[in-house]
């Protein structure tokens, strides 16, 4: 039986050619925009084999599982250790690397729940995303790389060990009045967010690991502005996060969602 073919929208076609992960391929995705063909290839031909660049496989969420695997107890033990790895890669998958969810907009509207998943072939369904105007997009995710940051294997994970939490119609990160509800690894994220530095004690060695401009595209800042205002951090840590040497990170923060269809 022939894969069904996915398309891309055209910001996950950018985000594709933004560079390779380890091993990460693609295969059976063709672009569905004309008007933004692929370079020496057909528009009604699969991109067979391309290589796409693996969103969630960024460096703060490296330094996270770094954090994590030195010292456990700092997370609960082994247990929750793994658990904030699971809600860590995807919360920085369904949140950051898009970038277009603003806190104060954080909706079932526009919220990734369980349901959105295909595990099975590695699919997200994004309800809603400023490159889509609506429509919504299907984000292959990276599967077969490490197993830390590999997002499919990690939502199976995170459901097998907590079979409560694992309403498809429950959102997979849900904020109510600008405040992240509780949720089983709520404190272990902060704990993390505290050791690479994201906090109002940021460090000159949390601001080389996380400032990485080579490895850190414009939707990731914006999330990490987005991630970081939401946890109440000051102004000196929210640049730092975002890598913003000005102050316009307070578009992404306090502007309208329709406001961000201009950026």
């Amino acid at each position: 039986m022939v894969p069904r073919r996915q398309y891309l929208g055209p910001g996950m076609a950018r985000l594709a050619r933004l560079g390779q992960d380890q091993g990460c391929r693609m295969k059976n995705y063709w672009r569905a925009h004309p008007d933004q063909p692929n370079a020496g290839s057909s528009t009604t031909t699969p991109t067979e084999d391309r290589t796409q660049a693996a969103p969630i496989t960024l460096p703060i969420s490296k330094s996270i599982v770094r954090a994590v695997r030195e010292n456990p107890k700092k997370f609960g033990g082994k247990r929750d250790s793994l658990a904030i790895r699971n809600a860590w890669c995807v919360m920085w998958g369904v949140w950051l690397c898009p970038g277009e969810l603003l806190f104060s907009k954080f909706d079932r509207k526009r919220t990734p729940s369980r349901s959105d998943f295909d595990l099975a072939s590695g699919i997200l369904h994004l309800p809603w995303s400023k490159t889509t105007r609506g429509r919504g997009a299907d984000i292959p995710l990276p599967s077969g790389v490490n197993h830390d940051v590999n997002p499919v294997q990690l939502l199976r994970d995170f459901s097998s060990r907590y079979p409560s939490a694992n309403s498809a119609n429950k959102p997979l990160i849900s904020l109510s009045n600008g405040t992240l509800k509780q949720m089983v690894v709520e404190q272990h994220l902060d704990v993390a967010l505290k050791m690479i530095c994201i906090s109002n004690n940021v460090r000159g060695e949390g601001t080389r690991r996380v400032g990485n401009r080579s490895s850190s595209g414009h939707s990731f800042r914006r999330g990490a502005a987005t991630w970081a205002a939401s946890t109440g951090a000051d102004v000196a840590a929210i640049r730092t996060a975002g890598i913003w040497s000005g102050m316009a990170w307070k578009l992404y923060v306090t502007a309208p969602i329709l406001d961000q269809q201009r950026f």
